[in-house]
């Protein structure tokens, strides 16, 4: 059968309804309010392969920028691999994947993207390698002296963090509460030793939709702070101010006397502060691999890292 090659899809009104008819289809996924709210701009670009008007297979390229140890890189990451099951083994996405390597190869410090465990011997027939990753975790107590938060023994009782500040919910959907988003985005994670940058676009299509209720402020920090509680775990996804802020007080402000463990979604620096001791763990999950082309930068390599979750694409 003769496929269409599309490139760049997202300003064609009818090719990108037929991509979201695909994306709904595999991952349920739509990209359309994303689009049309203006915040997917020009760095999310779909190779689309078109049966007629229907779109079959896809790989995107998501471009952002990525800091590190000072300096910010320009990285790939691909995403939204998907074949229509009607048109699979027809080696469709290793088309796609060839076409895409041979455009972005040399345009970018590194490549990279995330696999389930279907497959996770696909991505090395290209040149990548699997990396491993890893979680930090933190178990908070009810705070002593002048300190927000505290670290116990895990073999001790079960205490909470002490609040010295109250955080407020973020409703986007009001202007002045976007703005503040947007504002402490701007000044960063100063906790995070690997952050991407000038990527408030791919924010916002995960506090769009997905994460809209676990936006919180606190206005006496002038920071955001974007968690979600599972039970009796806090999943801190970002946190945005200025630096020299205390990370105990922040946390405190969004922690529930339910929560027994802290989880980040990002490598906090681990020098913050003598009072704090992270548990670090391996990831086994095989249904996020993470692969890294081989021949261009590997950050990873040598080093206990995590790519930030909600940078994911």
């Amino acid at each position: 059968m003769n496929y269409q090659l599309e490139k760049n899809i997202m300003k064609n009104d009818t090719l990108r309804k037929a991509y979201n008819e695909l994306a709904e289809k595999t991952f349920g996924l739509n990209f359309e309010a994303w689009y049309q709210s203006g915040y997917c701009g020009n760095t999310h670009i779909p190779y689309t392969l078109f049966d007629g008007k229907k779109a079959v297979s896809n790989v995107s390229v998501n471009c952002m920028q990525v800091a590190w140890q000072g300096k910010v890189r320009n990285f790939i990451q691909l995403g939204t691999v998907m074949t229509d099951p009607a048109y699979r083994n027809q080696n469709l996405s290793r088309c796609l994947m060839e076409e895409v390597l041979h455009d972005w190869r040399d345009k970018a410090d590194a490549i990279f993207l995330f696999a389930n465990q279907s497959v996770l011997d696909f991505y090395p027939k290209f040149g990548f390698e699997r990396q491993a990753q890893y979680q930090y975790s933190l178990i908070p107590v009810k705070a002593t002296g002048k300190t927000a938060g505290n670290l116990r023994n895990p073999d001790e009782e079960k205490t909470h963090i002490e609040k010295l500040y109250e955080a407020e919910k973020l409703e986007i959907e009001k202007p002045q509460h976007l703005k503040r988003l947007e504002n402490c985005y701007q000044k960063g994670n100063p906790f995070s030793k690997l952050q991407t940058v000038n990527g408030f676009g791919l924010l916002m299509f995960y506090c769009g939709s997905f994460l809209k209720d676990c936006i919180y402020y606190i206005p006496e920090m002038d920071a955001v702070v974007i968690a979600e509680q599972e039970e009796e775990t806090l999943y801190c996804l970002d946190v945005f101010c200025e630096a020299g802020k205390d990370l105990n007080h922040i946390l405190a402000a969004v922690t529930t006397e339910e929560i027994s463990r802290i989880v980040f979604q990002f490598t906090p620096v681990c020098d913050q502060t003598e009072q704090w001791n992270y548990e670090i763990k391996k990831i086994e999950d095989e249904d996020n691999a993470l692969f890294i082309l081989k021949g261009k930068e590997n950050i990873f390599a040598g080093e206990k890292l995590l790519f930030p979750e909600i940078a994911h694409t």
